[in-house]
């Protein structure tokens, strides 16, 4: 489906559910990328979200890439690239070598 037609569909997690209209939910979801994005800069990772998918798009400085569907996938995905170092409600700091 695509953005003219209403994607994304309904809200599909709890973080979509204040947002009504398929504009507010792109929107958010975009918004949410960016701040995940800046939370693992240190890690040299970049998270993305596209117009055309729901999902989210992790990259590496090495090349790395994964698509994660949830935040679940991403913490999953980044533990896995860190070696389970990375905790999202930790102060934030540098990367542990």
């Amino acid at each position: 489906m695509c953005a003219g037609c209403g994607y994304p569909q309904l809200a599909g997690q709890w973080t979509d559910a204040a947002d009504t209209s398929p504009h507010a939910r792109m929107a958010t979801r975009m918004a949410m990328a960016r701040i995940i994005s800046s939370m693992l800069r240190p890690y040299r990772i970049g998270v993305k979200s596209q117009l055309n998918s729901p999902d989210f798009l992790l990259t590496t400085a090495t090349g790395k890439r994964a698509i994660c569907r949830n935040f679940d996938d991403v913490w999953a995905t980044v533990n896995a690239w860190t070696g389970g170092r990375y905790d999202p409600l930790a102060e934030p700091s540098e990367p542990v070598a």
